[in-house]
């Protein structure tokens, strides 16, 4: 069974969120608070140059048209000798979805701009810190807070001075004075949210089958166990078996 209670929803803190000592007066990108408060969603990873992707969560929607639709939340920069190397998702979701939960470009062969793929935050934030101490077209690289991933400054200028929509019109806008986002011209052709076209399997938004139930009281015994504490729970089914399953968006890890 897949489920989630109230109290389950904090990461450990990871040792990204300790700043190096590179960042001399540079200002750091702190995402900690907003991964902190995700769990499974979809990411997309865009190729912006020297095997270099920059990770994006991903909040997703198909069109009339099947196109896709997103809004885009900048978490970083990594190689992709990295990446490669990384866990994506929880054990149970890597068994049921290994295409969508591992990233692995085959050499000798044509890839897209844009892979899509799961991402549980509470397996990602373990994975090995992205080498920050290289540079990336000469320009030197810092360690993101919160997320093992690298970031050049200021992301006012650089997060769209890598094309991650192509040869289209880029603009980034920073959320709640915390999280960078981006645009891509929606009248690009292809039309899809990094302006890639045509859609490889790579690019595809991963399967969602599944739902959240309800929050629901947990038992007496389980209450009392807890101090009296007023413990609530919600599980992850799928949407046609009503069976527990482990690809829910949102909060909660599958393990």
């Amino acid at each position: 069974m897949v489920c989630l209670t109230k109290a389950d929803v904090n990461l450990d803190t990871n040792e990204a969120a300790t700043p190096n000592e590179h960042y001399e007066n540079e200002p750091m990108y702190d995402v900690y608070e907003y991964v902190n408060n995700l769990h499974l969603q979809r990411c997309a990873l865009v190729a912006v140059g020297l095997k270099y992707f920059s990770i994006f969560v991903e909040s997703a929607v198909l069109d009339k048209n099947n196109r896709i639709r997103s809004s885009k939340f900048f978490l970083g920069m990594c190689h992709q000798s990295t990446l490669e190397k990384w866990k994506f998702c929880s054990p149970h979701l890597e068994r049921k979805r290994p295409h969508k939960c591992k990233f692995r470009l085959r050499t000798g062969k044509y890839h897209g701009r844009v892979h899509r793929r799961y991402c549980d935050f509470g397996v990602m934030s373990r994975n090995p810190d992205c080498p920050c101490v290289s540079t990336i077209f000469g320009e030197t690289m810092y360690k993101v807070i919160g997320f093992p991933a690298c970031y050049i400054p200021p992301l006012s200028d650089t997060l769209c001075r890598y094309n991650p929509c192509g040869m289209e019109q880029c603009q980034p806008t920073k959320v709640e004075d915390t999280i960078f986002s981006l645009e891509c011209n929606p009248k690009c052709d292809g039309g899809n949210p990094f302006c890639e076209h045509p859609l490889d399997k790579s690019a595809a938004l991963p399967l969602i089958s599944s739902n959240w139930t309800t929050w629901k009281l947990l038992d007496a015994q389980k209450v009392a166990a807890n101090a009296g504490q007023k413990l609530y729970q919600s599980i992850c089914t799928n949407r046609l078996t009503n069976q527990s399953d482990v690809d829910c968006l949102g909060p909660g890890t599958a393990w």
